[in-house]
C-alpha cells in the first residue's frame, strides 16, 4: 500500500513541475475530462461503484494525454500502470477471468517504475515527463462503503435541508466521493490485518459512517459556498468588478472551459495566497478556491487535492453542533472586521462569505455582509444579494423589503432598478409593516417618490398625504409634488405654518437637531437659502450633528454654484462660502469642483493646501455626490497631488461613460503647463463623445483651448444654444476665454475682435462677473483700451443689471487711480445694493475713506476694516490697509503690530515696507501711541 502512496505523491509534485513548464494540453483532455464527469453522473444514477472507478481511470487517461511528447518510450510503463488500474475497476465477472495475483503484482510493478522513472527525471534535471502510478482500491471499497456511508447520508440531508436541484446534483457526486473517503480507514486495516476482516467489518462498517457524517456535513457547506449568491471570482483573480457578482464559482468555472481557447492552455496558474495569513485553514480554502477559479490545464486540478482533504477533515471537527458553528461564525465574523480595518476590502468579503455558507439561513448575517457591501461602495452587490433573499423569502417579505426601502431612496442606489421591481418592494415593505409606524411612513414616502418619478400624480400625492399625517418629516416631499402638479399656494401655506411651529420649537430647545433640520429643509423647499444656512450655523453652534454639518454644506455649495452661474457675487464670497462648506463636510466632490472652478477663473484658492484630500479619496459615492462627480474629483485629486495612476485610472473611467467629465482635468492640466497631457487627455475624450453631441465636444475643445475649433462646433446653431443654459453659459464662457488668450499674446494692443467678445459676455449674467473683472483689468493696465473699457463699466451700470458689481469695479479703478472721493461715492452706493459685501469691497471702502478726509472718516474706516478682518483674520492685504487707518490716526504701535504681519506676506510693491519704516521713523521721533 505505502509504494501506491509514495507514487500518488511523486504524481503530484511531478504534474505540478509538468505545469511549471506550459504543458499545452489538447482538445482531447478536454473531452474526456467531460466524458469522465458524465460517467460518474450515471454511475450516481445506476448506483454501480464500477462507472465510478471507470470515471477515475478515464480523467487519469486525460492526464496522460494532457503532457507533452505524448510517444515517448519512457511512458510505456505508465501506460501498464494505467491498464492495471483500469483491469481493477472491472466487475467481478470480468475480475474472475484474471488471476488476482497477476493483477496485483501488475499493478505493484508498474507503479513502481513509474515512481522510479519519476525520480530519475528529477535527479537529472532534465526535461519532466507526467508519470501516472496506479493507486489500488480493491479491498474495502463495496458497495456499502459507497452508498450506504455517503449518498445516502446526502441524500437524506440533502432533503431534509430542502436544497435545490442544482445543489443536490453536486452534493450527491461529493458524498459518494465523501463515503470513499470514508472506507480508505476501514481499506487500510483490511490490508494491514488480512486475517482479521470477518470479524472487523461491523467495526469498520460503522467507523466508515460515523466519518462519513461530518464528511457530507462538508460536502454540503462546499456545495453551499460553491452555488452561494456571492461570488469569488473578483479578489480571486485580483480584480475588483460588480459584473461577476451573480456568477457563483461553478458557472465560472464551466465558462471559462466552455470559451477558453486551445492557445490559452499555455498560461501559467497564478495563486493569490494572503501574506502572513493567521488561520491555516482559511489559508487552505483562498488556496484551494484559487487553484480551482485560476487553473486552465486540467492537470492543475491536482493543485488543489490536498487542500480539499485538509478542508474536508478540518470542517468535519466544526460543522457537526450548532455550537461549533456559531463559534466557528464568530471567529470569521472577527477576521472580517479586522479585515475590514485594516482597508483589505476582499479578505472582509471572503470571510464574511465563509459565514454565509456556514448559516445560510441566517438572515442576520446575510443583514450584515450586506451592509458591508453597501457601505463599501459596492452597493449594486449589496442590492442584489437583499433582493435575491426577498425573492426567495427566506424570512418572509418584511424583513428583506425593509432594508431594500432603506436603501433605495430615489437617487441614492447610484445604478439602474427597474422602476416596477421598486414600486413592488415598497409596497411589500408596507404590507409587512405596523401600519402608523414610522419605518411604514418611510414606505409611504418613498413609494410617493416613486410615482412621482412615474409621472404619476395622483397616486404620489396620496401616498406622501398619508405618509405626512404619521410623520410630518414629510410634508416637505408632499409640498414638492404638489408645486410640480401646479398647487404651490396650498404647499406653501403648509410649509410656514410648520416653520412658525419649528421656530416655536427652536425657541424653547435651541439644541433640537430634528428641529433645525426640518426647519432648514423647509426654508430650501421655499427658496429662502439664505434663512436655510443662518438657521444651520445657528444649530452647528449650539450641537455637533453630522446631518446638520452635511447640510449645511450641501446647501452653502448650492447656493455658491447658483451665484456662479448667475454671476452676482464676488470671488471672495464665493471662497469664503466654500471654505466654511469644507469645513463643515470634508473631502466632498462637489465642493472640490467648485473650488476647481473657481480656480479655473483665476481666482487663488488654496485649493491643494486646505481640501481634505485623504478624506475624500477614501470616502465613495453616497447620495449627495453622484459616481460622476466622485470620479471628476478623483481625477483633479490625481493632477493636483501628482499621482498618475489615481488621473489615469479616474480619466478611463470617466472617457468609457462621460467624456465630459474630464473638461475640467484638461482645463488643470493646461493651466499647471501640463499642455501636452491635456492634449491627448482631450483627443480621448473626443474621441468617445456619440455622435451629435456637441455640447459635449464644445465644452472639451473649450477646456483644451481650442477656440476656433469650439465655434466651428456651433456654427449654424445659434438657435439652439441661445434658447439653452447651458449652452448660453458655455459660449459665453469661452468668449471670455479666448478673450484672455488673445490679450496675453497681444502685449498691449488688442485688437476689436477680442474686445467684441468681451462686450458680449458682458450682456449676459452667466459671465458678467468674468467680464467685469477683465474690463476693470484693462481700465487699470493704462493701456490704448483702458478708456473703452472704463466706457464699457458705465454702460453696464447705467443698464441697471448688477449695478453693485459695475459700481465695486469702478470704485476699486478710482481708488488705484487716486480718485478717493468719486471711489467713497461708487462704492458706498455698492455696498447699499449688495446684500453681503465683500472682504474686498470693505478693503476699499476703507481705504479711500481714510486717504479721503483722514480726520473725519478715521473711525468709520476702522470699523469697516475690523468687520473685514473678523471674518478673513488672515488675509495681509486688509492689515496693510488697517495700518494705514491706524497711521492715519496716529495710532503708531498698533499700526507696526499690523504692517509686521502684512509686510511678511506681502511682496515689495504693496509699499508695507515703506509704510512699515515711515512708523517707525515717527514713534522714534515722539510718538506715544
Amino acid at each position: 500500500m505505502w509504494h501506491h502512496v509514495i507514487c500518488w505523491t511523486v504524481l503530484l509534485l511531478l504534474v505540478r513541475r509538468s505545469a511549471a513548464r506550459h504543458c499545452c494540453p489538447r482538445r482531447m483532455t478536454r473531452w474526456l475530462l467531460c466524458s469522465a464527469g458524465c460517467v460518474l453522473l450515471s454511475a450516481a444514477v445506476l448506483t454501480s461503484v464500477w462507472l465510478v472507478q471507470l470515471s477515475m481511470a478515464i480523467s487519469w487517461l486525460a492526464l496522460l494525454d494532457c503532457t507533452p511528447d505524448r510517444f515517448d518510450p519512457g511512458r510505456r510503463l505508465t501506460t501498464a500502470g494505467f491498464a492495471g488500474f483500469f483491469v481493477i475497476g472491472f466487475p467481478e465477472r470480468v475480475q474472475a477471468w484474471w488471476s488476482g495475483a497477476v493483477t496485483d503484482w501488475l499493478t505493484v510493478c508498474t507503479s513502481s517504475a513509474a515512481t522510479l522513472c519519476g525520480l530519475v527525471h528529477v535527479r537529472e534535471g532534465g526535461g519532466l515527463r507526467l508519470q501516472a502510478g496506479a493507486f489500488e482500491m480493491t479491498r474495502g471499497i463495496h458497495d456499502w462503503g459507497t452508498w450506504y456511508t455517503g449518498l445516502l447520508p446526502g441524500l437524506f440531508w440533502g432533503l431534509l435541508q430542502r436544497r435545490s436541484g442544482v445543489q443536490m446534483l453536486l452534493l450527491l457526486p461529493a458524498a459518494a466521493a465523501a463515503g470513499l473517503l470514508s472506507s480508505l480507514p476501514g481499506s487500510l486495516l483490511q490490508m494491514a490485518w488480512p486475517g482479521s476482516q470477518g470479524g472487523a467489518m461491523p467495526v469498520l462498517q460503522l467507523l466508515g459512517v460515523v466519518l462519513a457524517i461530518p464528511l457530507v456535513l462538508s460536502c454540503d457547506a462546499m456545495v453551499l459556498f460553491l452555488t452561494g449568491p456571492v461570488c469569488l471570482k473578483g479578489f480571486v483573480n485580483g480584480m475588483a468588478g460588480e459584473e461577476g457578482f451573480s456568477e457563483n464559482p461553478v458557472s465560472v468555472l464551466w465558462n471559462s472551459w466552455v470559451s477558453a481557447e486551445s492557445g490559452s492552455f499555455e498560461e501559467p496558474a497564478s495563486f493569490r495566497l494572503p501574506d502572513g495569513g493567521r488561520v491555516p485553514l482559511l489559508t487552505c480554502v483562498r488556496f484551494t478556491l484559487s487553484g480551482w477559479l485560476s487553473s486552465r490545464v486540467p492537470s492543475r486540478f491536482l493543485y488543489g487535492l490536498p487542500g480539499v482533504f485538509v478542508l474536508l477533515f478540518g470542517a468535519a471537527a466544526s460543522l457537526g453542533s450548532p455550537a461549533a458553528t456559531a463559534r466557528q461564525v464568530g471567529i470569521y465574523e472577527g477576521y472580517a472586521r479586522a479585515a475590514l480595518a485594516a482597508g483589505d476590502d476582499s479578505m472582509a468579503r471572503f470571510c464574511w462569505e465563509a459565514v454565509i455558507s456556514l448559516e445560510p439561513r441566517n438572515l442576520a448575517v446575510q443583514y450584515r455582509f450586506a451592509d458591508l457591501l453597501w457601505s463599501g461602495g459596492r452597493r449594486l452587490d449589496g442590492w442584489r444579494l437583499m433582493e435575491r433573499l426577498s425573492v426567495d423569502g427566506v424570512a418572509g417579505y418584511g424583513p428583506s423589503h425593509v432594508w431594500l426601502l432603506k436603501h433605495s431612496a430615489l437617487g441614492e442606489t447610484g445604478f439602474a432598478i427597474d422602476p416596477n421591481r421598486r414600486v413592488e418592494h415598497f409596497r411589500q415593505a408596507i404590507r409587512s409593516l405596523p401600519a402608523g409606524s414610522t419605518d411604514a411612513a418611510e414606505a409611504l414616502a418613498n413609494l410617493g417618490l416613486e410615482y412621482a418619478a412615474q409621472g404619476e400624480q395622483r397616486l404620489s400625492t396620496e401616498a406622501l398625504a398619508a405618509a405626512a399625517s404619521v410623520d410630518r418629516r414629510f410634508l416637505c416631499e408632499l409640498c414638492a409634488v404638489e408645486r410640480m402638479g401646479g398647487k404651490p399656494l396650498e404647499g406653501d401655506i403648509r410649509l410656514l405654518k410648520y416653520r412658525s411651529e419649528l421656530q416655536a420649537e427652536l425657541v424653547q430647545h435651541p439644541g433640537n437637531c430634528d428641529a433645525v433640520f426640518e426647519s432648514a429643509r423647509v426654508s430650501i423647499l421655499l427658496e429662502e437659502r439664505s434663512a436655510a444656512i443662518a438657521v444651520l450655523r445657528a444649530g452647528v453652534r449650539v450641537a455637533a450633528d453630522a446631518r446638520l454639518s452635511r447640510l449645511l454644506s450641501d446647501t452653502l455649495a448650492a447656493d455658491v454654484e447658483s451665484r456662479l452661474m448667475a454671476g452676482n457675487a464676488d470671488a471672495e464670497w464665493l471662497l469664503r462660502s466654500l471654505r466654511e462648506a469644507e469645513l463643515h463636510d470634508p473631502g466632498r466632490p462637489a465642493v472640490v469642483l467648485l473650488l476647481c472652478d473657481l480656480e479655473l477663473l483665476g481666482v487663488e484658492t488654496g485649493l491643494l493646501d486646505w481640501v481634505d484630500w485623504q478624506r475624500l479619496l477614501s470616502r465613495n459615492a453616497d447620495a449627495r455626490d453622484t459616481p460622476r462627480t466622485v470620479r471628476e474629483s478623483y481625477l483633479l485629486a490625481g493632477i493636483l497631488l501628482e499621482q498618475p495612476e489615481l488621473m489615469q485610472l479616474a480619466a478611463e473611467s470617466l472617457v468609457l461613460t462621460v467624456p465630459g467629465g474630464v473638461a475640467r482635468g484638461v482645463a488643470l492640466l493646461h493651466r499647471q503647463r501640463q499642455s501636452e497631457q491635456a492634449q491627448r487627455l482631450a483627443e480621448l475624450a473626443i474621441s468617445h463623445c456619440a455622435d451629435g453631441d456637441r455640447l459635449t465636444r464644445f465644452a472639451l475643445l473649450r477646456a483644451d483651448q481650442r477656440y476656433a475649433e469650439a465655434r466651428a462646433v456651433y456654427d449654424g446653431f445659434e438657435g439652439e444654444y441661445a434658447t439653452s443654459e447651458a449652452l448660453r453659459g458655455a459660449w459665453y464662457g469661452t468668449m471670455v476665454e479666448e478673450f484672455d488668450a488673445a490679450a496675453a499674446a497681444s502685449e498691449g494692443a488688442i485688437c476689436e475682435y477680442p474686445l467684441r467678445l468681451l462686450r458680449a459676455a458682458g450682456d449676459v449674467p452667466e459671465t458678467r462677473l468674468l467680464a467685469v473683472d477683465r474690463l476693470t483689468r484693462l481700465v487699470l493696465s493704462g493701456c490704448g483700451c483702458s478708456g473703452w473699457a472704463e466706457g464699457e463699466l458705465q454702460r453696464l451700470r447705467a443698464a441697471g443689471t448688477d449695478s453693485g458689481l459695475c459700481l465695486e469695479a469702478m470704485g476699486h479703478v478710482a481708488v488705484m487711480t487716486g480718485n478717493y472721493r468719486q471711489a467713497v461715492a461708487w462704492l458706498e452706493q455698492a455696498v447699499f445694493l449688495q446684500a453681503e459685501p465683500g472682504d474686498v469691497l470693505l478693503n476699499n471702502l476703507a481705504a479711500a475713506l481714510i486717504r479721503d478726509e483722514p480726520q473725519r472718516n478715521g473711525g468709520r474706516a476702522l470699523r469697516l476694516i475690523d468687520h473685514a478682518i473678523e471674518r478673513s483674520p488672515d488675509r495681509p492685504e486688509l492689515l496693510n490697509t488697517r495700518g494705514e487707518i491706524y497711521m492715519a490716526l496716529r495710532m503708531w504701535k498698533l499700526a507696526i503690530r499690523d504692517l509686521e504681519r502684512a509686510a511678511a506676506e506681502l511682496p515689495a510693491e504693496s509699499g508695507s515696507q515703506h509704510l512699515l519704516q515711515i512708523c517707525r521713523e515717527q514713534l522714534e521721533h515722539g510718538g506715544q501711541r
